[in-house]
């Protein structure tokens, strides 16, 4: 007899994998799929490619760019926006994830979903840096943790550092703490 799953009509979708040259159409062929399918969970992995792997080997080669945290951000708006007639739970419940706090029955949690994305895109660019940091790290979950003012002056004093002395080097290191996860 086979394995029953509690969920046996799951996707995972892999934000960035079409990397710069493909985003829209990954994120909206993806969306025209999976309205097709109707699974019960779409759950997110965001892409992070790994070294020694033939993504890795295309991207030395210039034959693939991935997409950077907000890019990514952007995809997976544009596949919720594109997410119609569907009774589906989307998660987001992967460290790589930007948003952890993405999650949501669909169709009735579709404009809550986007307004976490957007509430993003409405924070300065700082703010958005500091999010994303506390996210790599570890210690932001959700947007509203930046309203620890003790973490947020920690944080915004570990990007006032990078600013000062090696700014290209941030997004370095936050590509740096995402393989870790791996």
């Amino acid at each position: 007899m086979p394995p029953v799953y509690p969920f046996p009509n799951t996707l995972s979708l892999i934000p960035g994998l079409g990397g710069t040259r493909w985003s829209k159409e990954h994120a909206e062929e993806t969306a025209r799929v999976i309205n097709q399918i109707n699974p019960d969970f779409v759950r997110l992995r965001s892409l992070h490619v790994v070294r020694g792997t033939d993504l890795d080997g295309m991207m030395q080669k210039g034959e693939f760019t991935p997409l950077g945290d907000e890019d990514v951000v952007r995809e997976i708006r544009r596949f919720i926006e594109c997410l119609d007639g569907i009774e589906t739970t989307l998660v987001s419940d992967h460290i790589l994830n930007l948003f952890e706090e993405l999650e949501g029955k669909l169709p009735e949690n579709k404009e809550k979903l986007l307004a976490v994305i957007d509430r993003y895109f409405k924070l300065s660019s700082q703010e958005r840096i500091i999010f994303r940091i506390g996210r790599r790290r570890g210690i932001y979950r959700k947007l509203d943790d930046l309203s620890d003012r003790h973490t947020y002056i920690r944080l915004k004093q570990m990007v006032d550092e990078y600013e000062a002395k090696e700014p290209d080097q941030l997004e370095k290191d936050l590509f740096r703490l995402m393989h870790h996860y791996i």
